[in-house]
């Protein structure tokens, strides 16, 4: 006797015997015996542009290659050309996978830290059971905090590094600047691709701009500096009596232990 179910188109892999209009079940193979009807959530326009975007990404990324090789008189036929513009995406791709990994990675350990508070937390790393360090740790969850705060405008996301030295940078800036340093960097074609190096420099001189040599702006510099070595000090306190807490936490585990 013959079993049926229903799926969603992509909630599985079966061997398909047909295809119809959109919106239209789909009659597969799966198991002997067993039918699955599956229901296409996506019209035959949207795969239709789709597919072109994907194609005209394509052309651009070859095009863009074929001439980076010309100008540096690297023969490259139109074969391998192929090759490598697939490898170029399927790179480009799974560096993208990558970086939703590491926030992923990064809610987790802020999950992790809100179940058993931060002493329990500590306690995880002391005993090895991460592959890697507390710092790199305190990174993740910090673009992961960033990122899930909505800190920055949607239209904004695609800008910003995807990889976790430069998206740590832009994380540590003060939060009601991290809009506006994205925006201005990205103008300056700085975002979303450069290397760490440039990018912490580009930041730096957004974060420090010159100013005219009046006794006025010496006064406001003063002042200015002043005031972020207030801040860094309170920062160090703050840090400090986290610290305390965390390590009385700990030792208080430890003891009861």
């Amino acid at each position: 006797m013959s079993r049926g179910r229903s799926v969603l188109l992509g909630a599985a892999k079966p061997n398909w015997k047909s295809a119809g209009p959109p919106g239209v079940p789909l009659v597969v193979d799966s198991e002997p015996g067993e039918t699955i009807t599956v229901i296409s959530s996506v019209t035959g326009d949207e795969r239709a542009a789709l597919g072109h975007q994907t194609q005209i990404e394509r052309e651009r990324v070859r095009a863009q290659a074929r001439d980076a090789l010309a100008r540096n008189e690297i023969a490259c036929d139109d074969q391998r050309l192929d090759q490598v513009v697939s490898d170029i995406l399927a790179t480009r791709q799974g560096y993208a996978t990558a970086f939703e990994e590491l926030l992923a990675a990064g809610r987790r350990l802020n999950s992790i830290q809100f179940t058993v508070g931060a002493g329990g937390y500590k306690a995880l790393f002391k005993a090895a059971l991460f592959p890697f360090s507390e710092p790199t740790a305190s990174k993740m969850r910090r673009i992961a905090h960033l990122w899930d705060k909505a800190i920055i405008p949607s239209d904004l996301m695609p800008l910003l590094p995807q990889n976790l030295s430069g998206a740590y940078l832009i994380a540590s800036l003060p939060e009601d600047t991290i809009a506006d340093t994205v925006r201005s960097l990205a103008q300056r074609q700085i975002l979303p691709s450069t290397s760490v190096k440039t990018l912490e420099r580009e930041v730096k001189a957004l974060r420090s701009p010159v100013k005219d040599d009046t006794p006025l702006s010496r006064l406001e510099t003063s002042l200015a500096e002043k005031r972020a070595a207030r801040d860094l000090l309170d920062a160090e306190i703050r840090e400090l009596e986290a610290k305390i807490a965390t390590e009385r936490e700990a030792s208080q585990i430890e003891t009861a232990a």
